[in-house]
């Protein structure tokens, strides 16, 4: 019976030993990604090894995401992991909660103090610096705080509220902040956020516009719109992050005026032209939103037959790609400028765009977690 428990253990090492083999090995021969499609997100890359890094404790955090985001078939054991932890009766995955109507909840980012004040000073300077502009910010509240009944009962999510209250405290008389979560709480009968991904519906934006309007001098009653939806078979990222593939699929929608307006759309680093806002190819991949503009872009000029008196400096993350079109009816010039990817001089662009309006538009959580604001908005 020993010798038979000995046999079983060795063969228990040794199949151990086997599989771990096999997985470093696949791990060694698939080439490292740098984007995920499936969870619509930038993949870490391998660190550098220096003797600060790994004596202040940054090099193996940061090793320890790399072999997590590498790890070989990735999507496929996150989406194993949740199904497990479902049965069990777990409905918290990678930062994401199963919530009640089958809405998934990204967790509420807890901002970096220092970062923060740093990011509103940014702003704040950016706005004195040109006094003859008008500024506003809308920072966008994330489902898990809008819909917080739907989320599981004890789920410790933190009070987004409080952070964005921090922002519109802080921000100068010279600033307008735009409140809008009341907004994106009226409308019981069209969503204002999707079920399976981080953005808000273009319901939501139309919704947020009609808070902005009047910050802005707009009359938001001037252009009426007629609602197309484009597909229902959006899943975004929220499911693939999490692994719950549980709905059927979010329906993506466009507003079209009834009256047309006559524009161009220009990706200037790209170089190319074009005279919609929506790119109809993008419905064929899995990041259905990208149908907005086709994604992210360093830098967009949107030249149209509105006021020639209006030009708007929209300072953004992803979420202003389909409130964009709500603006269009009234500047002649819209510059829209990521901070994530853009690497010109944003003195030279003001010096050339003569702009009359300023928004800063960003979701909350990209706003508390990303640190490219105050980089670009620097006068260096």
């Amino acid at each position: 019976m020993k010798r038979e428990n000995q046999r079983f253990y060795k063969l228990l090492f040794i199949s151990f030993l086997l599989v771990l083999t096999v997985i470093t090995v696949v791990n060694l021969l698939i080439p490292d990604q740098t984007y995920s499609e499936t969870e619509n997100r930038m993949l870490a890359e391998r660190p550098v090894l220096t003797a600060v890094g790994f004596l202040d404790g940054r090099y193996p955090k940061k090793y320890e995401k790399y072999t997590t985001d590498q790890f070989a078939f990735r999507p496929f054991w996150v989406e194993v992991k949740t199904t497990v932890d479902r049965l069990v009766g777990k409905n918290y995955s990678n930062g994401v909660y199963y919530g009640d109507q089958q809405y998934l909840l990204e967790d509420i980012a807890v901002p970096d103090p220092d970062s923060l004040a740093n990011k509103i000073s940014a702003m704040n300077e950016f706005a004195a610096r040109y006094p003859q502009i008008r500024s506003a910010v809308m920072l966008v509240p994330d489902a898990a705080n809008v819909l917080r009944d739907y989320l599981p009962p004890y789920a410790p999510v933190k009070d987004q509220d409080a952070f964005i209250g921090q922002v519109k405290d802080s921000l100068s008389p010279a600033v307008a902040f735009v409140d809008v979560k009341g907004a994106l709480q009226r409308d019981s009968v069209n969503p204002m956020y999707y079920k399976t991904d981080h953005h808000w519906t273009t319901q939501g934006a139309y919704d947020a516009f009609r808070q902005l309007a009047p910050v802005l001098s707009l009359d938001p009653d001037a252009v009426a719109y007629d609602s197309y939806p484009v597909t229902n078979e959006f899943i975004g990222s929220l499911a693939s992050k999490s692994g719950y593939y549980l709905n059927n699929g979010d329906t993506i929608s466009v507003f079209l005026p009834k009256e047309p307006l006559d524009y161009v759309v220009t990706y200037v680093e790209e170089k190319q032209k074009t005279a919609t806002f929506y790119e109809e190819s993008k419905l064929e991949i899995k990041d259905k939103y990208e149908v907005f503009f086709g994604g992210n872009h360093p830098l967009v000029q949107i030249e149209s037959t509105a006021d020639p008196n209006r030009k708007l400096l929209l300072i953004k993350d992803s979420y202003a790609n389909c409130f964009a079109p709500f603006l269009a009816p009234y500047f002649g010039e819209i510059t829209m400028l990521d901070p994530r990817y853009y690497t010109g001089n944003i003195e030279e662009l003001m010096q050339t765009g003569n702009y009359t309006d300023l928004l800063f538009l960003y979701n909350a959580n990209t706003f508390f977690q990303d640190s490219s604001l105050e980089t670009v908005l620097s006068p260096e």
